[in-house]
């Protein structure tokens, strides 16, 4: 429960946790590498269906716990104060910095590594927390041919397993800073999830020899604007040639990350020695037969208004489009296409530079917007140029994401400041 711990307690987290890693600690045999391939699946990628799992918890687990900084230090929650100052390098807000010469130096280096951070927050002050939350819900999956069943989740992914797996869909940690769901899937009772251990606690799930274990998961942080990819990952994935597809006779595990819709998926697999091959295979097809539904053009996915694909804007144009009436911004945008690709650049509904109603319009000979008052923005909305005796002001922009088959995708819901240079 240490990493658990670590994820709920009120200090910085990271934006991106790995699932995998934590299960394939299990494993001390040979870590196998699960490489993005394009194997055929038998499962199209694009298949639509309506999800299988089921909207009420099965079953609720509660194991939270709360400490001071006091009892979570003791409880090995987290590190000592002393800890805390040694990793950080910084100084207590509040407190004095070093005087000397020589340490103010140092001090100085440590504040560009922490991206411009010039103290560290008193831990003392905050309350932590362990353990989590955990709905299991029903998985409700149908018949797929002859001996398989299809699993679609509530996110939308769906993926194809053996009836002889087991199965089990989960939702961690929710009402706090960070929370998982997803769905585990072994040829064994009782089918692990996240944080489940062994013999040795914080490695892992334990697998019986003949076991195989494969768990796919997204992680959501509720702290810090989301990091969102540029670009989905494309599909199908698969294992890899370099996974052995027989019982090998020493124990594998592996895990990778992939993207669909913006969302960090991870997923890990683990496989006894004794696995037989028509579970390591069974395997494979599972990670092949992972699939999400194509978007429409016009339609809405998640956060996401779907655009044309890629095709449609061919490079240095500049087209100008309007939210739906359901968005929850409405400013009309240009859809940017330069060199360093798609940006959503937010035209003001009404702009004055120097006393001037300014119409903004794109330059693709210089790759700018410009307007008839004098100013000049980039392609990423920073002012480039304004007359004399104005107000500097850069232009917001939406996030955009070009999905797994080729559509660009624009998040309406939030205007966001221009990127710094």
């Amino acid at each position: 429960m240490q990493l658990l711990a670590r994820w709920f307690a009120n200090r910085s987290l990271r934006s991106r946790i790995v699932l995998g890693a934590a299960a394939a600690a299990v494993l001390t045999g040979v870590a196998i590498a699960l490489v993005l391939g394009l194997a055929g699946s038998g499962v199209q990628p694009g298949s639509r269906s309506a999800p299988t799992e089921g909207t009420a918890p099965v079953r609720v687990l509660n194991t939270v716990h709360r400490y001071t900084f006091a009892q979570a230090v003791a409880h090995g929650v987290v590190p000592s104060l002393q800890a805390e100052l040694r990793e950080s390098g910084l100084p207590l807000c509040g407190t004095k910095g070093p005087t000397g010469a020589k340490a103010r130096a140092e001090l100085k280096k440590v504040i560009a590594r922490n991206d411009g951070d010039t103290c560290m927050a008193d831990p003392r002050k905050a309350t932590y927390g362990t353990g989590g939350i955990e709905d299991f819900f029903a998985l409700n999956a149908v018949p797929v041919g002859s001996g398989l069943l299809r699993y679609t989740d509530s996110a939308g992914w769906s993926v194809t397993y053996p009836r002889r797996f087991r199965a089990v869909a989960y939702l961690i940690g929710p009402g706090f800073h960070v929370s998982t769901e997803g769905a585990s899937f072994a040829n064994f009772r009782p089918v692990p999830t996240p944080f489940d251990t062994g013999n040795d606690p914080g490695a892992g799930p334990a697998v019986p020899p003949h076991g195989v274990l494969f768990e796919l998961t997204a992680t959501q942080m509720f702290i810090g604007p989301p990091q969102v990819p540029d670009r989905d990952t494309r599909f199908p994935l698969s294992l890899g040639s370099s996974v052995e597809t027989h019982a090998a006779g020493s124990a594998q595990s592996g895990s990778l990350q992939f993207e669909a819709y913006g969302q960090t998926y991870d997923a890990s697999f683990l496989a006894g020695p004794e696995a037989s091959r028509s579970d390591l295979q069974a395997l494979r097809a599972l990670v092949e037969s992972i699939a999400f539904p194509t978007p429409k053009p016009g339609t809405q996915y998640e956060q996401f208004s779907v655009l044309d694909r890629t095709s449609a804007y061919p490079l240095g144009s500049a087209t100008l489009l309007d939210p739906p009436s359901s968005s929850a911004s409405r400013s009309a945008y240009y859809l940017v296409h330069d060199r360093a690709g798609f940006h959503a650049i937010a035209i003001p509904p009404s702009l004055h530079v120097g006393g001037k109603r300014c119409s903004i319009r794109y330059d693709p000979a210089h790759d700018q917007l410009s307007c008839s008052a004098g100013a000049h923005w980039d392609a990423e909305g920073r002012l480039v140029a304004l007359p004399r005796f104005t107000s500097p002001s850069d232009l917001s922009h939406f996030e955009t994401l070009i999905s797994f088959d080729g559509h660009v995708l624009v998040d309406e819901r939030a205007l966001l400041p221009a990127p710094p240079q």
